[in-house]
């Protein structure tokens, strides 16, 4: 389901960003963190499952086989090529996956501790009166609790971090570089982002990238994410903005990029001022200056409707690809060889289902097992005897208060695929004409049917 979930993302994905300056025509930033934000869910959560689960495919694929067969069309070639030059590979993807998810977890929590610990460690209380005045200003004003301002020396950029308690971070080198109107843009611009819970955001989006640590689209949107976060964050403070504040604004975002590299970008779930890199900035500056009027709803209405159209598509095309992906995947695949496999119609003209003949059967098995008849909707068993007859009488144990006298019979077993095809395995078996008591041996043979016919 994850590679599914993944190329369902990954399509979806893909279709946004090719149409994202179109769509940014049609609305606002704060709409396009929102939509990139479905984009990134659309690699975790199966939209497409639904349609899954009303054919009961997902069902089916759960529980029962899937064939490939050697001699088949190009895509099953190809896929039993893949089973034959992979197969102990294939058989331990979905542990690999889970050690790349393990590692990707481990790596962001011990970089968040240290960050935490840096923190902790290396700042110290602003006394500054014009940061401390416009800092209970906002506090006030947005009446949030348990947020800090605090220096830091090993930060470089403004920036915010924390869960239950937030920090405002100001590298200690800035902290007499910023005139007071600079100060106040840059305290409104991080309370914004506590108010917007971006910090949490990003969070659950880091912990969210592990599932698809191996999907470089995910990564790619994921930053994409950033720049929208911090697009909004700038349209918010300046939204009553004269132009010369505007510009002021903007000379500030690059006179904090021009100061110093930020080592912030490399813990994606903090929130900084600069941002990622000095082409973003740029892109910031140009979003701000840009006065172009907002389509208000209407824009609402077709961006999300667009969205709608490219969610359906994905998911259509990721559930076009289910059978491929879980004929590759699926540890129920089955490689059927040519020489198993006997056509319906060859099979049709030879004899009915149930005739057998054993003259040519050696019943010499090593492998007799006791059987137990497990049947469902989907998976039935009978047993074909020499003359012809037919039951479904499995003894339920073996009564070991008797000498065994066993018969050799056939096991038919009958299973339903997903596909609409069936397979019908035969096995040499042994009955005891005493107790009902059934052994299985060797497969005799294998009979492919598509469409199923029973």
């Amino acid at each position: 389901m994850v590679l599914l979930l993944s190329i369902s993302g990954f399509i979806f994905s893909l279709l946004y960003l090719l149409f994202e300056k179109l769509l940014y025509k049609l609305t606002s930033a704060k709409f396009m963190v929102i939509i990139n934000t479905i984009a990134l869910l659309s690699f975790v959560i199966p939209f497409y499952h639904i349609h899954s689960v009303y054919d009961k495919s997902s069902f089916d694929f759960a529980n029962y086989s899937v064939v490939v067969f050697e001699n088949g069309n190009k895509s099953d070639r190809a896929i039993a090529n893949i089973h034959h030059m992979f197969d102990n590979f294939i058989q331990y993807i979905d542990v690999l996956w889970l050690i790349g998810v393990v590692i990707f977890l481990l790596i962001n929590i011990v970089n968040y501790i240290r960050l935490i610990r840096s923190i902790k460690q290396k700042s110290f209380s602003i006394e500054n009166d014009t940061w401390i005045h416009h800092f209970k200003a906002l506090e006030c004003k947005t009446q949030l609790k348990k947020v800090y301002l605090v220096a830091n020396t090993t930060i470089s950029t403004p920036c915010t971090v924390g869960f239950l308690k937030k920090y405002i971070i100001i590298p200690a080198a800035m902290i007499n570089l910023f005139d007071e109107e600079e100060i106040q843009f840059i305290l409104k611009h991080e309370f914004h982002h506590i108010i917007s819970d971006d910090f949490l955001r990003k969070f659950i989006i880091m912990i969210l990238n592990s599932i698809n640590w191996f999907n470089p689209l995910f990564y790619i949107l994921r930053d994409n994410l950033t720049q929208w976060i911090e697009s909004y964050c700038d349209e918010a403070v300046t939204v009553q903005f004269e132009k010369h504040q505007k510009r002021k604004y903007c000379q500030l975002m690059l006179k904090v990029a021009g100061m110093e590299k930020s080592v912030c970008h490399t813990y994606y779930y903090v929130v900084g001022f600069r941002g990622n890199e000095m082409k973003n900035c740029k892109r910031r500056i140009q979003k701000v200056m840009n006065d172009k009027k907002r389509k208000g709803n209407v824009g609402k209405v077709l961006v999300s409707s667009a969205m709608m159209i490219a969610m359906f598509t994905s998911n259509a095309m990721a559930k076009e690809a289910d059978v491929v992906v879980n004929k590759i995947f699926s540890e129920k695949a089955d490689v059927v060889s040519e020489a198993n496999v006997i056509s319906y119609e060859e099979y049709a003209k030879n004899s009915n289902e149930d005739r057998i003949n054993f003259e040519s059967i050696d019943f010499n098995s090593e492998n007799y097992e006791q059987f137990y008849a497990k049947e469902n909707a989907d998976v039935t068993y009978t047993i074909i005897y020499e003359d012809g007859s037919v039951s479904n009488d499995f003894g339920v144990h073996a009564e070991p208060r008797h000498t065994h006298k066993k018969e050799e019979v056939v096991i038919n077993e009958h299973k339903k695929l997903s596909d609409g095809s069936c397979k019908t395995t035969y096995y040499e078996g042994e009955k005891c004409t005493i107790c009902g008591a059934v052994w299985k041996g060797d497969v005799i043979k294998t009979v492919t049917e598509n469409p199923c016919t029973h």
